[in-house]
């Protein structure tokens, strides 16, 4: 239990007044190219980033801006939050060492609350003799010319240990929206079984239908999903997801409507998000920008929808989600401007505008 020391203080948070992300979180160490950077090569960057990075990493610092933004407003259509600020609480491991150092750092800075569920004391494996705690870590390359990306990662690597996510949640009562990013599907799991109650029937968890929406961050097919997606409502994903045997969208939502999820959104770049909601479907386009950076687009795509699910302006009973699309198509579109994961949050006027557009 000594490493639920290293929670960044949930106490604060009031019970139930809570987005929660589950996720991998890793050190992102970007930079900024003039041009392809071809093997043997060598070249000065022009820009450089360094920020804690993981699909539903992002999401939760997107979620917390929106929320700090929203603080002194009151919030409509039944919002559970009128008047203050909802915190995201990031369920996810961090490890130790330097980079570990970095990441709580950054997290700490952009106000997102951390359970972290690294098993420290896990077993030692055999073929190794000793456990790394080292954090994963993302080298990315960004071509300022195409915004081309090269990333390299190491993604999960840490051992885990989800009961500390359900002895320091326990406290805490529901939260107004879950987002888990499909990594790390032992901690999903946990996360997404959150509240629900205990039976011998494994229907009956399947069925049970919590106060919030759980959202799952698609950002590619993985083979662990099966078992996760029959907790899920909102599956958000991208064009890049493909379960066995689909080739269209419609071959997607044909799958995932097998699995009970009955809403579907998939984002494709600067193309139109297509989605499907309860029998409805169609498209909302994106604005036209001139992108710079598309690293982490998709993440903030999800992090302002989860803070829309949060603050009830889409919910169980919704019929059209479009408006909420169409302002994370914004939001998502805003950070491709930039370079890097931080910078376009900086820019109150923009995100206010967007915000009071939607409300």
């Amino acid at each position: 239990m000594g490493t639920l020391s290293r929670v960044k203080p949930v106490s604060g948070i009031m019970r139930g007044m809570y987005g929660l992300f589950a996720g991998i979180t890793t050190l992102d160490v970007a930079q900024l190219t003039a041009g392809t950077v071809h093997e043997n090569q060598k070249v000065t960057s022009l820009d450089q980033m360094l920020a804690a990075g993981g699909p539903a990493t992002n999401a939760a610092v997107v979620f917390s801006h929106l929320s700090r933004l929203t603080e002194r407003d009151t919030t409509p259509h039944g919002g559970p939050n009128p008047g203050g600020a909802m915190a995201p609480v990031l369920v996810t491991a961090i490890g130790q060492g330097p980079a570990a150092h970095l990441i709580l750092e950054d997290l700490e800075a952009q106000n997102v609350a951390l359970v972290d569920c690294t098993d420290y004391e896990a077993e030692v494996p055999e073929q190794t003799g000793k456990l790394d705690f080292t954090p994963s870590l993302s080298a990315i390359l960004i071509n300022a010319q195409n915004n081309a990306r090269t990333v390299a990662s190491t993604n999960t690597r840490l051992p885990l240990k989800p009961e500390y996510a359900s002895e320091t949640l326990e406290a805490m009562g529901k939260p107004q929206v879950v987002l888990v990013d499909g990594h790390n599907p032992d901690l999903a799991m946990t996360i997404l079984k959150h509240g629900v109650p205990d039976s011998e029937d494994p229907f009956d968890a399947l069925e049970h239908k919590p106060d919030y929406l759980r959202i799952l961050d698609g950002g590619s097919w993985k083979p662990w999903l099966p078992p996760m997606l029959g907790y899920i409502d909102v599956a958000v994903i991208s064009a890049d997801f493909m379960p066995p045997g689909a080739v269209t969208f419609e071959d997607t939502v044909a799958f995932l409507r097998g699995f009970g999820i009955e809403r579907v959104i998939r984002t494709a770049g600067a193309d139109p998000v297509q989605w499907y909601w309860l029998g409805k479907s169609g498209r909302v386009a994106p604005p036209a920008v001139t992108a710079i950076d598309t690293l982490a687009a998709g993440d903030n795509f999800h992090g302002a929808f989860a803070w829309g699910c949060a603050h009830g302006i889409v919910n169980r009973d919704t019929e059209d989600p479009t408006p909420l699309i169409d302002f994370s198509n914004r939001v998502a579109s805003m950070s491709t401007t930039s370079f890097g994961t931080r910078a376009w949050l900086g820019d109150i006027e923009s995100l206010s505008a967007e915000i009071e557009r939607l409300l």
